[in-house]
């Protein structure tokens, strides 16, 4: 019996009150810690620890980045989600059905291949 890997949480959306928490907390700058300042249209709100790693939608794992920052976090994650999902066999292709073993099937005797046959 194989152990079943923990699911990971749904994301949820912040309120305007975490964002208002957020964006105080990091003094209006980018949380990656380039030091850029947010720009109202290029804010995105990103979990520090993912929750396909089991991350969760608290605010300690919440943080407001800079949309060009966060393309780069994005790519890495991306490819580790995606294995974590195959780990998961949430994804991937697996065998779609069991295949049949010939049933009447025996192997040459070794007294056939010495005497020549194959």
């Amino acid at each position: 019996m194989t152990a079943s890997l923990p699911l990971p949480e749904k994301r949820k959306p912040l309120t305007r009150r975490e964002f208002a928490t957020l964006i105080l907390s990091q003094e209006g700058k980018c949380g990656c810690g380039c030091g850029k300042k947010l720009q109202p249209d290029r804010i995105i709100d990103e979990h520090v620890v993912a929750l396909d790693f089991l991350g969760s939608n608290d605010l300690s794992n919440r943080s407001l980045w800079d949309a060009d920052c966060s393309k780069a976090k994005t790519a890495r994650d991306l490819a580790a989600s995606a294995k974590g999902k195959r780990l998961r066999k949430e994804t991937g292709q697996g065998p779609k059905r069991k295949i049949p073993q010939p049933v009447n099937f025996a192997w040459p005797s070794r007294k056939m291949e010495s005497r020549g046959w194959k």
